[in-house]
């Protein structure tokens, strides 16, 4: 389907993906093999690690903090 990894980047990332990415980071794989490994641009894997690294999860945090 043309067209498909184009609009892939602006989805987001569901958490099987993003463990992926963490688990495959960890293990000390380069950003862009991460990123051609689970069909997600350079970005997408870049801000995931970097929400991991400094929230030290991969969840997203949902609803409004009370």
């Amino acid at each position: 389907m043309p067209g498909k990894r184009a609009r892939r980047h602006l989805s987001q990332l569901s958490e099987f993906e993003s463990g992926l990415i963490i688990e495959m980071k960890t293990a000390g794989w380069s950003t862009r093999r991460v990123a051609g490994q689970v069909d997600r641009s350079e970005c997408a894997v870049r801000n995931c690690w970097k929400h991991w690294t400094r929230e030290s999860t991969h969840e997203r945090n949902t609803g409004a903090k009370t």
